[in-house]
């Protein structure tokens, strides 16, 4: 897979995260893009990003410019759910559930 740009919209009263689910690969640069009026936190528990040794988990404010992450080279496969919860309001972003990023080798 290619790299990957995630949106973060609103709709009425609801956020929610296009697509939900990120597919990528050890290497790829992923983007998210904040287009609401409020400043959100990104969660991403599983070990996945960085440029250092050992890839590390984050959780990084997006507001007026989109985050650029990498997935670090020696991210495991699998699929992790993270979070995008939006600051004033306290509302979570919604993919079809929580949404996902799946890491394939």
């Amino acid at each position: 897979m290619a790299n990957q740009k995630t949106h973060i919209v609103k709709r009425g009263e609801t956020f929610c995260v296009l697509p939900p689910m990120a597919d990528l690969r050890p290497g790829n640069k992923w983007k998210i893009v904040n287009h609401t009026s409020e400043t959100c936190v990104l969660t991403l528990p599983a070990r996945l990003v960085g440029g250092g040794e050992k890839p590390a988990a984050i959780k990084q404010e997006i507001a007026g410019k989109p985050l650029r992450l990498k997935i670090h080279k020696h991210a495991p496969a699998g699929v992790y759910e993270y979070q995008i919860t939006m600051l004033r309001s306290g509302k979570k972003a919604k993919g079809n559930s929580d949404p996902m990023v799946i890491i394939d080798i």
